[in-house]
């Protein structure tokens, strides 16, 4: 029996279990926290390999937009393109 977590894969003598518990502990943080991982569809593949989701895009807020854009070049990754709305408290100073 082989179980995948997010593209890493443990096999009956427990290979990548340390990368597994703290994966697992990311995971948790990030719900604990109200945070959102928004990259929702496979960004890396290659050959015929599984297309897998490499890439994180972790907020509090929506994003307006989300978009998946061909590699450049010889990448096997997608680009990402997203849009969001970031506010702060910080006060510039005019120069």
């Amino acid at each position: 029996m082989v179980i995948s977590i997010s593209g890493i894969l443990i096999g009956r003598d427990g290979q990548h279990l340390e990368m597994i518990k703290i994966a697992m502990s990311c995971f948790r943080y990030i719900e604990k926290n109200g945070l959102m991982q928004h990259v929702d569809k496979p960004t890396r593949q290659r050959g015929d390999d599984e297309p897998s989701i490499l890439d994180l895009v972790i907020s509090r807020e929506y994003l307006s937009k989300l978009e998946y854009l061909s590699p450049l070049g010889k990448s096997d990754h997608d680009v990402i393109k997203l849009e969001c709305e970031v506010t702060t408290s910080l006060k510039l100073q005019p120069e």
